[in-house]
């Protein structure tokens, strides 16, 4: 995401990167900001109990994780109406199904233009926005989890 963030800075208004939460990296994190000259734009938030607001007051979130279990911050993202840019990696596939840009792991210059993108294209962020939130809302709601676990099971009494 640094890396990503180096090639696309003189080509979209100031922004500024925000890593929620806290891990292991964080140093090797810091240091390559400073490296690529980014320390006034990167932010590090450490660990927030509440990060719905935070979440929800990004342009883009993004997960340029190589492996993902689900991606629960896409999840999170999309439900708030934030367009997400993630790689292509383990769940993330299944829930960005509508709402996110998907690249493929350890590119820096696939997701700098996914994110160059979304930054420079306002009604593209927008669409995005509303698609993913759309895509959550019916399938992480109650109703709509009830409903796929339902289908799971009568497909496993169909084949009996």
């Amino acid at each position: 995401l640094l890396d990503a963030a180096a090639r696309i800075l003189s080509q979209v208004p100031p922004f500024a990167l925000v890593f929620l939460g806290e891990g292991p990296l964080e140093g090797r994190l810091r240091a390559r900001a400073t490296e690529l000259g980014l320390t006034d734009r990167v932010r590090f938030l450490g660990f927030r109990e509440e990060i719905a607001p935070l979440t929800a007051a990004l342009a883009v979130a993004t997960l340029p994780s190589f492996f993902e279990g689900m991606g629960l911050v896409v999840v999170e993202a999309l439900a708030s109406g934030v367009p997400v840019v993630a790689s292509r990696g383990g769940g993330v596939v299944d829930v960005a199904r509508a709402g996110a840009i998907l690249v493929p792991p350890g590119d820096p210059a696939a997701l700098g233009a996914a994110l160059l993108g979304l930054l420079t294209d306002e009604a593209r962020r927008a669409e995005l926005g509303r698609a993913g939130r759309a895509s959550i809302d019916r399938r992480f709601s109650a109703e709509g989890m009830a409903e796929a676990i339902g289908g799971v099971y009568r497909e496993g009494l169909a084949r009996e």
